[in-house]
């Protein structure tokens, strides 16, 4: 790999800039040199570039100990942040034709070396931080923090949810939709073999940080919709943002898997076909979803040699199960579950795993049915506390209403959107249907026990028996 790079070094302050030989967009370590140095940190210290991608391949932690052994200090470093202008008003003004950060990126150039500018993360954060009252007078930035996490199942209405909270007030909302940085600092750690919860939360909110920096006076709060592979990485949000509200976005099963593995949502390029997103790790299956399969299902089967209606469900419970024990305080229970099944259970259960264990009830779970509704009446003013006491104006519901009759990845294609969850229900082949059952019964309708009770204050979250 050091074979492929071709690193210079050059100090501002503290700040190091990298240039390499490698030119893709994703992990990029390509540096343009149409400004030089001095004028790239000043572009970023006014917040005229964005971060638009993060390479943690190279990440290395260094501890501290004390005199019994133990590690009281942990620092990361080898990662590098790119830089680009984004074009943030073709997205507000039209959220469901770039609905996919990858999008805007690709919409802003920025795929394009000449525009992206790396620095390595960590000392262009501190060096931001340190002086970030001087770049607020001289320059008119401020950060805003995070005000709401999104995760989700995939295909569930998702990017509904982040369209919605564009379109509802554009000039204050800036919303990050499966960017880059944000999936790789989730990912940054994996299974904390690389490093650990202490240094993926620093990654994390160093990320935050950077992306949260605007010189837009009216805009105030941040959104992520963050890719549904990493609702297994609640936990992580979690330990970084304690107070900050998040929300896991679920559907009916066989909606769900219709979604997934509908011919007609296949991808194909040059008469190939790709795999539905729930069937991409077939060949090579996850631990923790083998470890689902063979205790809880079928001792006797590999993961892989699953139908793929069986295997896409599998997948789907994962996400599930994970998001609803993360919120559960029953310590016993937690206790055995934790011995059949990993700590990086699966992805529906990992909500309800979240939603049970956390302490400051922040999270919420958000059926797709009625979806729209639910988002005016209740998750945007009451859970993102978004609006005034009285609830959001009619404006803002008419905003909402409007972006939610436009198929929410419409692109450059049909933008009139229907509602398909009959027509799901009764095009679904009886292994769907068995399928479904099988594997996402239990966690769906555990995730329909929960129910929510908000004032302004403080967010319950109860458990119904």
């Amino acid at each position: 790999m050091e074979q492929n790079k071709e690193r210079f070094n050059h100090e501002i302050g503290k700040v190091t800039i990298r240039k390499t030989n490698n030119k893709k967009i994703k992990n990029t370590k390509t540096i343009n040199t149409k400004y030089d140095n001095e004028d790239i940190f000043t572009l970023i210290a006014k917040a005229e570039l964005d971060l638009i991608a993060i390479d943690t391949s190279d990440i290395i932690v260094s501890t501290t100990t004390n005199s019994d052994g133990d590690v009281t200090t942990s620092k990361y470093e080898g990662v590098t942040a790119t830089f680009c202008k984004l074009h943030w008003a073709k997205y507000k003004n039209d959220p469901p034709s770039l609905p996919m950060f990858r999008m805007l990126v690709e919409e802003s150039e920025c795929d394009s070396s000449n525009n992206r500018y790396t620095m390595d993360l960590v000392d262009i954060a501190r060096k931001l931080d340190e002086h970030e009252a001087e770049y607020e007078e001289k320059y008119g930035v401020h950060v805003m923090p995070p005000a709401g996490f999104i995760f989700h199942e995939s295909r569930v209405g998702s990017t509904l949810v982040s369209n919605s909270l564009t379109a509802m007030d554009p000039a204050a909302h800036r919303v990050y939709s499966e960017s880059d940085p944000i999936n790789q600092a989730f990912g940054a750690c994996k299974s904390f073999t690389l490093c650990d919860m202490e240094t993926n939360v620093d990654l994390l909110r160093d990320v935050v940080y950077l992306l949260g920096r605007t010189s837009v006076p009216t805009e105030k709060r941040m959104f992520f919709k963050v890719s549904s592979a990493f609702t297994t990485r609640i936990d992580v949000m979690q330990a970084a943002f304690e107070y900050v509200p998040w929300l896991f976005v679920f559907r009916n099963p066989v909606q769900t898997m219709m979604s997934h593995i509908d011919p007609t949502k296949l991808k194909t390029f040059r008469g190939a076909s790709y795999p539905a997103v729930c069937l991409r790790s077939k060949r090579h299956p996850s631990e923790e979803l083998q470890s689902l399969v063979l205790d809880k299902y079928d001792p006797k089967r590999h993961a892989s040699e699953l139908s793929d209606v069986e295997f896409c469900a599998a997948h789907l419970v994962r996400e599930r199960h994970r998001s609803f024990l993360f919120m559960c305080a029953y310590y016993s229970y937690l206790q055995a579950f934790m011995h059949n099944f990993s700590s990086k259970a699966t992805l529906c259960e990992a909500a309800l795993f979240r939603l049970k264990r956390e302490e400051h009830r922040q999270g919420a779970a958000v059926e797709y049915e009625n979806l729209v509704d639910k988002l005016i009446t209740d998750v945007f003013p009451n859970h993102f506390t978004i609006g005034e006491e009285g609830g959001l104006d009619e404006i803002t519901r008419q905003r909402i209403l409007d972006v939610a009759k436009v198929y929410s990845k419409s692109k450059d294609h049909d933008r009139n959107w229907k509602e398909d969850s009959a027509k799901k229900d009764a095009s679904a082949t009886p292994e769907i249907v068995e399928a479904s059952d099988r594997y996402l019964s239990s966690s769906y309708a555990a995730l329909r026990k929960t129910f929510c009770v908000y004032n302004r204050a403080w967010h319950y979250v109860y458990f119904a028996d």
